[in-house]
């Protein structure tokens, strides 16, 4: 199989791949920005779930404490009137 090769470039075959590679770098760094962005949002969102969990996980222990200590309270009473 032959296989054409060009052996001369001239100014304007260059200048106009250098036109498109410019616009294809522009655009990549558009999409890396459009990218960075979308981190950062899910970042923030990540703080905001972690401040909830831990909110929650506080809810929890104290709900569990006084359900331990009312089982407790009633093993007692109940143990007394045995």
């Amino acid at each position: 199989m032959h296989v054409m090769v060009r052996e001369s470039w001239t100014d304007a075959r260059i200048d106009d791949l250098a036109k498109r590679m410019d616009d294809g770098f522009r655009a990549v760094h558009a999409d890396i920005n459009e990218l960075r962005s979308e981190v950062g949002k899910v970042r923030e969102g990540q703080g905001e779930l972690r401040a909830e969990l831990k909110g929650l996980n506080r809810t929890l222990q104290v709900g569990f404490g006084l359900i331990g200590s009312f089982l407790g309270v009633l093993t007692i009473l109940i143990g007394t009137q045995l």
